[in-house]
């Protein structure tokens, strides 16, 4: 989603400004930066903006250095959920995992495969070429969709490589229009999820010209390449199934076999049963999926330095949340996984996937996972100190209606706040734009405000906080 910005709290973070101001001047590669800090300043009071305003970064990524161990405060490796606590969620997060091979039937019910005719089938919407796309491409998704074989198959499988989850049966892209602020590229409106490597799936039926099968993953539904799957049977199940896992940390990671053959990508969250360990070679063995050539899967194995993978759970401590926000810094933004990528509610997902700590898929029922802090009606400073004073570094989600981000400590007084963004609100003459971000940054509650032509306290649509690993009230 697009965060919004103000003026109104200028005065608040200026302080902060010139402290971050005086430690740039003494380090290195603060004084680098110094110019176009400097640069960022007098575009305040700069009556316009350049024609390309994501070609700078907004004050936030200058003033906050984009490291977060600078925002750990107090013991690194103080426990920040109870070993009991945190083998309780671990045990939901290999139920919730697993769940697709426990299918006997699609979980999500046939709704899974329509709603996307019904949401988009009537409204104007826009392909790659930025022509409209008609009824008769609806139709042929339609009829490529084989609504009459819904789960009719119904047999579990895994993914062979990372893969995305469409909401029809084509890569086909779906756009609303590119004139509009916050939509076109990179809002692909087909694009519903990513599922990793060695995830588990259940298949309900093939598409009609058999390139797709509809699958339920453990956090969303959807088509996926064919090529990009194993089905699998009883015993393929039992071998793929391990409670003992090690989870990878480093993101964008080539697997490889013993022999170094490249057997592709897995990013930061991706997991895999465990074979060995080799303390002596620094390296771990681990089980991976290949695909038959028939369509089925058979077992390999993949060799990861123990630097970038752990034995799930990884214990939540300040020093391992640091670590692993550190593997998702800076990503690019991708809209429902687009490209690889992530959006906000995939980056809290996989953040807390090394723990053990299951997340669902989108923001809104992320919000919903623990003790909940209603902030609504609140000014800024007040939600600032709320903030402050219950949250929970690396334990505190902080919600906004379809956003969600991560506060993972404070600097300068301010609390900060991990999330990948697409862009801050503007408005110029009265039509709204955005400054792009497009990428994973840690900024305080109201980034942008800087700019001249920014569009509302972007605090001011934050409504509450999640305290993770507390109930919530009644429960």
């Amino acid at each position: 989603m697009s965060v919004s910005v103000s003026s109104g709290i200028r005065h608040s973070l200026r302080a902060s400004t010139n402290d971050d101001l005086l430690e740039m001047k003494r380090s290195p590669t603060g004084a680098a930066a110094l110019p176009l800090f400097l640069f960022l300043l007098a575009l305040i009071f700069s009556p316009t903006l350049p024609a390309h305003a994501a070609d700078f970064e907004i004050a936030d990524l200058e003033t906050f250095r984009q490291d977060p161990f600078l925002c750990i405060r107090g013991d690194f490796d103080t426990p920040l959920l109870s070993p009991d606590l945190q083998r309780q969620m671990k045990q939901r997060y290999d139920s919730a995992y697993y769940a697709p091979w426990r299918q006997k039937k699609p979980e999500r019910g046939i709704e899974s495969l329509t709603w996307g005719f019904s949401t988009y089938g009537k409204k104007e919407t826009f392909g790659e070429n930025r022509r409209r796309r008609s009824p008769e491409w609806f139709a042929r998704q339609r009829k490529n969709a084989n609504e009459s074989l819904f789960g009719t198959e119904n047999r579990p499988a895994i993914a062979v490589c990372e893969a995305d989850l469409r909401i029809f049966p084509s890569a086909d892209p779906l756009f609303f229009d590119f004139d509009e602020a916050g939509e076109g590229y990179p809002f692909d409106y087909g694009q519903n999820s990513v599922v990793k490597p060695g995830e588990p799936l259940f298949v309900s039926h093939r598409s009609a010209d058999g390139a797709w099968y509809f699958v339920d993953a453990p956090t969303a539904s959807g088509w996926i390449d064919a090529r990009r799957i194993g089905v699998m049977d009883s015993a393929d199940v039992i071998l793929f199934s391990s409670p003992d896992r090690i989870v990878l940390f480093r993101d964008d990671f080539p697997l490889a076999d013993e022999r170094g053959a490249y057997l592709g990508r897995a990013k930061t969250g991706a997991q895999f049963p465990l074979l060995e360990t080799d303390l002596l070679h620094g390296s771990l063995r681990v089980r991976v999926p290949l695909r038959r050539t028939d369509g089925g899967v058979e077992p390999g194995s993949a060799v990861i330095p123990i630097v970038d993978a752990t034995r799930l759970p990884l214990p939540l401590t300040s020093w391992n949340g640091a670590l692993v926000a550190s593997s998702l810094l800076a990503e690019p933004y991708g809209w429902g996984g687009l490209h690889g990528r992530r959006d906000c509610s995939a980056l809290v997902m996989d953040f807390f996937a090394p723990f053990g700590v299951a997340m669902p898929r989108n923001s809104r029922e992320q919000a919903g996972t623990g003790r909940w802090i209603d902030l609504k009606g609140k000014d800024f400073e007040e939600k600032e100190r709320i903030l402050l004073k219950e949250g929970i570094p690396f334990r505190t989600l902080v919600a906004m209606p379809g956003h969600i981000m991560l506060y993972i400590g404070q600097r300068r007084g301010h609390p900060l706040v991990f999330h990948n963004m697409w862009g801050v609100r503007t408005r110029n003459s009265g039509r709204p734009g955005r400054h792009i971000v497009g990428k994973a940054v840690i900024t305080t509650l109201a980034p942008g405000m800087e700019l001249p032509d920014h569009d509302g306290v972007p605090a001011g649509r934050i409504t509450g906080l999640t305290i993770i690993g507390e109930s919530r009230p009644g429960e």
